[in-house]
């Protein structure tokens, strides 16, 4: 990561913060994605985020 890179937290692993992360990656950026759910990992993936 470079310096000037900004540094990005999304707070929240639901439907809008999955999407943003995702469309931000997809711009070559490195978001934090975090959720207070310990789940929110396994939520991804079995499509019950949100």
């Amino acid at each position: 990561m470079d310096s000037d890179e900004p540094r990005i937290l999304i707070v929240g692993a639901g439907i809008a913060g999955i999407t943003l992360a995702q469309l931000l990656r997809g711009r070559g950026m490195h978001p934090i994605l975090i959720d207070r759910s310990a789940d929110s990992g396994r939520m991804i993936g079995d499509n019950r985020a949100g």
